[in-house]
């Protein structure tokens, strides 16, 4: 699922059957491949392409169009709850219409005249309650057609794209590509690198796709970009080349509230290995133990590590899929700001011990 017969490779000559023209190659300096709604040509043996982490792009494509969504139904449901409420008669009106009643009945002194109060306030009564359920019926009916109005226009292909995403770095800007033509909400997708050569690559690639103004190619420094970018992103995605920690901090300052972070670490050597507890407890603030457990501890260093650093900025962190794949995670989280959430780190971090000598009883 995750091997290079799953790209398909080809240096003949490029399609030009479709309405848009595409500009021509040199089809013997360049490779084209083809990988979701991505076809993507790129120098050969001058910018970095990954085929093993195809599965990977695929599942980031899907959870970033899922989330997506999901915005866009939490919108729509804080919307509904700030609409105002219907004129149905609340609480203590009915408690009201209820008193007034029971004083008519039992104001009566003649017993002929009791009789007759009493039917009199008993029809009177019925035809309350009858207008009562008259009018919640009809608020009840409005509110739910305004639900219904809304839960259309929430359904209807209506919705204008406003997701904006930051892959840092994009080398080839295979994924960024595939973002801009996989996730329909997405509005711009900002294609960063460092490499002057892979931002000609990327930029030859957006051409190629005929996606320009929505993939945006960027050639900068990957923190300094998101230290000093004025425009916050709902997606930030980290997958460089071992850890992610040197990116950490800078990357919850450009994510919008409650938004989501795909963080990639290449370096399980570290991770989930004992060869270099030194570097691990560097990168991450603790160290691995060696067992059965290993890929989850490794799950659980970056996650500490990120929380740990979230929380420097009144920020808390949401874990939505965490992954352990070949020789690296994957993990897709929800940071929010809460000051109440970030003093409860303390109690959902422990130190685990392990003995390495066994059987002593």
């Amino acid at each position: 699922m995750t091997s290079e017969s799953q790209s398909q490779l080809s240096t003949g000559p490029v399609d030009t059957g479709s309405t848009t023209a595409k500009p021509a190659y040199d089809t013997n300096k360049y490779e084209e491949l083809v990988e979701g709604s991505a076809k993507i040509l790129f120098p050969k043996s001058k910018v970095f392409y990954n085929p093993v982490q195809q599965y990977n792009r695929d599942l980031s494509s899907l959870a970033i169009r899922a989330f997506s969504e999901l915005l866009v139904e939490e919108k729509q449901a804080k919307k509904r709850n700030k609409q105002p409420q219907s004129n149905r008669p609340n609480k203590k009106q009915i408690d009201q219409a209820t008193e007034s009643t029971t004083t008519t009945t039992t104001t009566t002194t003649s017993g002929t005249n009791t009789t007759t109060t009493s039917n009199t306030a008993e029809k009177t009564g019925e035809k309350e309650s009858e207008t009562t359920e008259q009018s919640s019926e009809a608020n009840n009916t409005s509110t739910s057609g305004t639900e219904e109005q809304v839960e259309e226009s929430s359904s209807s292909p209506s919705q204008e794209p406003f997701l904006n995403i930051l892959e840092a770095l994009s080398a080839t800007g295979l994924r960024a590509i595939r973002y801009g033509k996989e996730i329909p909400l997405a509005q711009t997708v900002i294609a960063n690198d460092l490499s002057k050569a892979a931002v000609d690559a990327i930029q030859v690639n957006v051409d190629y796709n005929d996606i320009a103004g929505k993939v945006i190619p960027n050639e900068a420094d990957a923190v300094n970009y998101m230290a000093n970018n004025k425009s916050k992103f709902h997606v930030v995605d980290l997958d460089p080349y071992g850890t992610a920690s040197p990116f950490i901090d800078t990357a919850l300052n450009a994510i919008k509230d409650d938004g989501l972070m795909l963080i990639t670490c290449t370096d399980l050597g570290v991770l989930a290995g004992n060869g270099y507890p030194e570097k691990c407890f560097a990168l991450y603030g603790g160290t691995n133990l060696w067992g059965d457990a290993t890929h989850e501890s490794a799950l659980r260093l970056v996650l500490n590590m990120i929380a740990n650093t979230a929380a420097k900025y009144k920020k808390y962190i949401e874990p939505q899929l965490c992954l352990s794949i070949d020789f690296y995670v994957r993990l897709f989280i929800r940071v929010k700001t809460s000051p109440i959430n970030v003093k409860l780190l303390a109690s959902q971090t422990m130190i685990t011990y392990n003995c390495s000598v066994r059987n002593l009883g």
